[in-house]
């Protein structure tokens, strides 16, 4: 056989096999391509979205929108020469720099080490988990996903799916039960007061997960916390009849693939801080919830950054007291290691370094590399605490065209559209500045801050 008749045979099935390549190519990428669409349509935050036109004419200019916009994911975007406020990339927010001791404790006194050695830890996977909790010389006992009252087993509340998870706890007097059962498409949990007799609700419905948890709970029966330690935690004040939702602080990030919290309650009303540790082994967490001397919790810091070695374990906490001053909380801090190694420390807390100007800078931003001139704020504002906003400020400076010098910090006016001219310039900085406070407990909690502009190309 000739080479060319060889050719002409073979020719169309090359052909054939090319072409049942290309379509092998498109069934898998088409449904890739719908994925990942699909998957930028989730992250993007609806909040951060611009309504605004891209282009439009104002008295016969051609305007261009342009956006900055940061949410303290991650620091990529900061001058960290420049800027002394802390970044939490837990909580992805600003504040001041925590303030706090960190010292070793030789010993401790009979009601610490009682207490430590009465927690209970869990392999946060598993619902093979034993906890005790007893009132006086009534005793509630978990055996895995069981109840014994006084070593009789409880018939639990009627829910409607497979249990999942049960956790047990107390607030003065009374009892507290979490349970977490799975239905279809999801995770559904409750949480009840117990009285030695009765299981009373405190949701008027279950919660919805898409995560599988467990609950934790901590304060006192007034005012107390139930956090669901999820995947996506969920978190809720408990005040008698008045719920407040506090699931902000509990995403993705606070919560590492999930754990079961324990709450140490420190002080009342306007002056409490809430520090939360995990009872789930090898998952530990040392977070703390402060209010800005209001009635309410302003906002919260992940301090396991700060204290934590890399081979903790467990970290777990007790409230030592206030000071007699009411200027800070002392903690005693037990750590164990991944080897039962168990260390002790004095965690005292001063609040933040709150008694000087705090500021963030962040690094030139352009428009491509060309000159532009700003003409018009679409919207410069910070999301901020309520009790904080007038106490924090957004300041702008840019690089002139010609010298490429640095202009004067601007203050921009918040939450409004404005007429905001420049020169022709190269590039612009702005600037997050918290004036400085006297009460040390005090601290903004900014999570983003948002410069839209029109300008001249």
């Amino acid at each position: 056989m000739s080479f060319t008749s060889l050719k002409n045979k073979l020719f169309p099935i090359w052909r054939q096999l090319a072409a049942l390549f290309l379509l092998l190519v498109l069934l898998v990428s088409i449904p890739l391509i719908f994925y990942f669409f699909s998957r930028h349509q989730e992250i993007i935050n609806p909040e951060t979205v611009t309504k605004e036109p891209e282009i439009k004419v104002v008295d016969g200019s051609t305007l261009y929108f342009g956006s900055f916009f940061e949410s303290f994911y991650n620091k990529s975007n900061i001058d960290l020469e420049q800027s002394n406020l802390y970044i939490d990339l837990t909580m992805d927010a600003a504040m001041f720099l925590p303030d706090y001791d960190w010292q070793p404790i030789d010993s401790l006194n009979t009601q610490e080490g009682q207490y430590f050695s009465a927690l209970n830890y869990n392999d946060f996977e598993s619902p093979f988990f034993y906890d005790q909790v007893c009132l006086k010389s009534d005793c509630l006992e978990q055996k895995g996903n069981e109840l014994f009252f006084n070593d009789r087993l409880l018939s639990l509340p009627t829910i409607s799916g497979r249990l999942q998870a049960v956790s047990i706890s107390s607030v003065d007097n009374v009892w507290l039960v979490g349970l977490v059962w799975q239905e279809e498409g999801g995770y559904r949990g409750q949480v009840y007061y117990f009285n030695g007799l009765t299981f009373k609700s405190i949701f008027s419905d279950p919660i919805g997960s898409s995560y599988s948890g467990r609950f934790g709970f901590g304060g006192d029966k007034e005012d107390f916390l139930v956090i669901y330690g999820a995947r996506q935690g969920q978190a809720y004040r408990i005040r008698e009849k008045n719920v407040s939702d506090l699931s902000k602080y509990f995403s993705f990030r606070p919560m590492n693939g999930g754990f079961q919290a324990k709450v140490v309650k420190s002080g009342t009303g306007q002056e409490t801080t809430w520090y939360i540790f995990s009872l789930s082994a090898s998952r530990p967490r040392f977070i703390k919830l402060w209010q800005n001397s209001s009635e309410e919790i302003m906002g919260a810091v992940d301090l396991s950054a700060l204290v934590l070695g890399t081979d903790t374990k467990t970290l777990a906490l007790m409230l030592r007291g206030k000071d007699k001053n009411n200027s800070g909380t002392e903690l005693v801090v037990e750590e164990k290691g991944d080897y039962g190694e168990i260390v002790y420390h004095r965690f005292f807390d001063n609040g933040f370094h709150s008694d000087k100007p705090g500021q963030i800078v962040t690094l030139p931003n352009s428009q491509g590399g060309s000159s532009f001139a700003l003409r018009q704020l679409s919207l410069a504002d910070v999301k901020v605490d309520e009790t904080s906003r007038e106490g924090v400020s957004l300041l702008f400076s840019s690089k002139d065209k010609e010298t490429n010098n640095l202009s004067e910090w601007r203050t921009v006016e918040l939450g409004k559209k404005t007429v905001f001219r420049t020169e022709e310039i190269n590039s612009y900085f702005i600037k997050l500045e918290f004036t400085p406070l006297a009460n040390k407990n005090f601290s903004p909690f900014v999570s983003e801050m948002t410069f839209d502009y029109y300008c001249l190309k």
